[in-house]
């Protein structure tokens, strides 16, 4: 008898038709050490200072991200490959899956949300970056090539 919890397609989206697919804490923390995909924060900046973010994750503004998602526009930020794995977050999940929908239409093909987004990922005891020492739980390190936890995640 084979069972999964921690990837579980859902409908599929309805202009790609391809499946909108989640993953838990636990397989994205997988990821994060194994580098084995671009994560991709998608909340605004402010919320960024507020709750931290997942350590090595790439922030895009909401404002900016099918300007910089986009593989054939002039402003196309090489992070987001669409041939790599990318696995998109934010503070819970909803903004994650309209962000997961646009990548696929833009035509990146392997395209993951984290499931109940930095929440559940924080409800999982897995560290954050950015938290100021005054704030209570776990933290990680800043994410790569920032001098401190008081940087943002990449291109911010």
């Amino acid at each position: 008898m084979q069972t999964t919890t921690t990837l579980s397609p859902t409908r599929p989206h309805a202009v790609t038709g391809l499946p909108d697919t989640v993953i838990s804490p636990g397989v994205l923390e997988v990821h994060q050490y194994a580098g084995t995909a671009t994560i991709v924060d998608v909340r605004e900046r402010d919320e960024l200072t507020e709750l931290g973010w997942i350590a090595g994750a790439l922030h895009v503004p909401p404002a900016m991200f099918e300007l910089w998602a986009d593989p054939a526009g002039p402003l196309h930020r090489p992070a987001l490959d669409p041939e790599r794995p990318t696995v998109v977050y934010c503070d819970t999940g909803a903004r994650s899956a309209v962000a997961a929908a646009h990548l696929r239409e833009l035509g990146h093909l392997h395209v993951l949300r984290l499931e109940g987004g930095l929440d559940a990922w924080i409800h999982a005891g897995h560290p954050v970056a950015g938290l100021k020492p005054w704030h209570t739980g776990p933290t990680s390190p800043a994410p790569a090539g920032d001098a401190s936890d008081d940087a943002a995640p990449q291109g911010a």
